[in-house]
């Protein structure tokens, strides 16, 4: 049974390259923490559920060819994710996203 999905962040182009809309404050979080010691590793040994962990890696950033890559992407987000990329690319090959 797939986990139950947190909202999806948004999907921009950055420099040519759909990724996740990076959530600033979350960056820094993980930054501050990896400052620390505690790395995205770290967090992969722990017990957070995959909707957690999707919803970390949208929120990093991710490119969606990176974020496709992850051991823990369940194929219904995979297939949403790809719909709303393939909308934005459809929408910037026709002039309306830059």
């Amino acid at each position: 049974m797939s986990p139950k999905l947190h909202p999806m962040q948004d999907i921009v182009l950055k420099n040519g390259v759909p990724r996740f809309r990076e959530n600033k404050a979350v960056r820094f979080l993980l930054e501050f923490a990896t400052r620390k010691g505690l790395t995205l590793q770290d967090l992969d040994s722990m017990t957070f559920d995959a909707a957690d962990r999707m919803q970390l890696a949208q929120l990093l950033g991710y490119s969606i060819e990176g974020y496709a890559e992850l051991h823990y992407v369940t194929p219904e987000a995979m297939y949403e994710v790809d719909l709303r990329a393939t909308e934005l690319l459809s929408n910037r090959a026709k002039g309306s996203v830059r």
